[in-house]
């Protein structure tokens, strides 16, 4: 078949989408920790983001230690490659 491939829109900004549809519903946002952190205005749409290789435990050899809040280690790295813990709490207070 010949043709042009679809195009998409993107996003516009001041769009009216709301993200509370419920538990069944996701629209997840991925943020590569060596990337720029988004402003809040970039990831304001989104139910939930997940951020590139961060976890909220330690490796040992008998069983992983996780923190019981979910805290991401200061040696993570959040986005910008840096640790960032205040900003995981103002996406988790959104």
């Amino acid at each position: 078949p010949t043709g042009n491939p679809p195009t998409g829109n993107p996003p516009t900004t001041g769009s009216n989408y709301s993200a509370d549809h419920g538990e069944d519903s996701r629209l997840i946002a991925y943020v590569g920790n060596w990337q720029a952190c988004p402003t809040a205005e970039q990831v304001d749409a989104y139910s939930h983001l997940v951020i590139a290789f961060a976890v909220s435990y330690t490796y040992s050899p008998t069983k992983n230690n996780c923190d019981a809040q979910c805290n991401i280690a200061s040696s993570v790295p959040i986005c910008n490659n840096m640790n960032n813990q205040a900003l995981v709490n103002s996406w988790r207070d959104a």
